[in-house]
C-alpha cells in the first residue's frame, strides 16, 4: 500500500481520526491517517509493533522489538454474506500467493463489528463482520502516482519499462496459476518498491479465469460483473471472448510484453495505461 494514495470521501462506518488506535490479533496500532476508501473498505496508515510470533514472510523480514513500524491496514466491513465471501476470498488468495510481485499480507483477522453506541445485546445480534488485513507500506506509491506527478515524458527508459511490465506480468501470472483473474490491473493497483520492483495489489476483484456461458443471460451477468469490479478505462475488449463454449478473461499480456515495453519508453503515459489494460 502507498502513503500517497488519493483520499476519498468519508465512509459511513469509518474509524475516526488520527491519534486513535485499532487492535489486530492483540497488537495495538496507532492510526496516522487514511490512505483511501473502497466500496466497503477503508485503508489506514498505522504504526505499531508486531508481536514476536507474528506470521512474517520468509523474505528476510525481521521483528523489530524496539521501534514502531508503518503499515497499511485495510478494514472491510461486511454487512451481508456476499461481501463476507469476497473479503474471505481476498484473505485466502493473499495467503496462497507468495511472490515478490504480489502484495504481501502480514496478518489478518476476522471479527464481529462492535459499534460503540450499540448495547452489548445489539452488538451480539449484529451480523456485520470486520475483516482486517495488514500490509507493508510502499513510500514510493503507485505507478499511477508517479505518472501523475511526472513533469516530463517518457518517465522511464526502455529497460525500466521492460523491468516494470515483466514484473507486473509475473505477478498476474501467479494469480492465473490459481485459476483466477485479477480483473482490475491498472497503474493505481501497481505499487513500486524502492528498487522499482512492481507489486500488484487489490485482489478483491479477482474471479475465475473461465466462466461457462450457456445463455445470453449468462453473458449479461459477466458484463455486469465487469462493470462492478473492473475499471472502465482498463478493460480490454479485444482480449475478452464470449462464445458458446465459455468466457475467457485474458489479462496476463506477458506474450506481448517485449514489444509493448519498447513502445512504453517512447510514448509515455497513454501507452503504459493501454499496455496495462491488455
Amino acid at each position: 500500500m502507498t502513503r500517497k494514495q488519493k483520499q476519498s470521501k468519508p465512509h459511513p462506518h469509518t474509524y475516526s481520526t488520527m491519534g486513535n488506535v485499532i487492535k489486530l490479533n492483540g497488537n495495538v496500532y496507532s492510526i496516522r491517517g487514511k490512505l483511501g476508501t473502497g466500496g466497503f473498505s477503508e485503508v489506514y496508515l498505522v504504526e505499531g509493533r508486531l508481536c514476536p510470533n507474528a506470521h512474517l514472510a520468509s523474505d528476510g523480514t525481521a521483528y523489530d522489538e524496539g521501534n514502531d513500524t508503518a503499515y497499511a491496514l485495510k478494514v472491510m466491513q461486511c454487512d451481508d454474506d456476499e461481501q463476507l465471501r469476497r473479503a474471505l476470498m481476498e484473505v485466502q488468495l493473499h495467503r496462497r500467493l507468495k511472490h515478490p510481485n504480489v502484495l504481501r499480507l502480514i496478518e489478518s483477522e476476522i471479527r464481529m463489528k462492535m459499534t460503540r453506541h450499540h448495547t452489548a445485546v445489539q452488538n451480539a445480534l449484529s451480523k456485520t463482520k470486520e475483516v482486517l488485513l495488514l500490509f507493508p507500506v510502499y513510500p514510493m506509491g503507485s505507478l499511477q502516482h508517479l505518472l501523475d506527478k511526472a513533469r516530463h515524458m517518457p518517465l522511464f527508459d526502455e529497460s525500466s519499462c521492460l523491468h516494470i511490465f515483466l514484473g507486473i506480468a509475473r505477478g498476474v501470472r501467479e494469480i492465473h496459476a490459481l485459476g483466477l483473474a485479477h480483473r482490475d490491473i491498472k497503474p493505481g493497483n501497481v505499487l513500486l518498491s524502492d528498487t522499482y520492483t512492481p507489486v500488484v495489489m487489490d485482489l478483491g476483484s479477482s474471479a475465475p479465469l473461465y466462466v461457462p456461458i450457456n445463455s445470453p443471460r449468462d453473458a449479461a451477468l459477466v458484463v455486469e460483473e465487469a462493470a462492478q469490479f473492473s475499471s472502465a478505462p482498463y478493460r480490454a475488449p479485444d482480449d475478452v471472448g464470449i462464445t458458446g463454449k465459455g468466457f475467457q478473461r485474458v489479462q496476463d499480456g506477458e506474450t506481448k510484453s517485449h514489444q509493448t515495453a519498447k513502445q512504453l519508453a517512447y510514448r509515455g503515459r497513454d501507452v503504459l495505461n493501454h499496455a496495462l489494460a491488455m
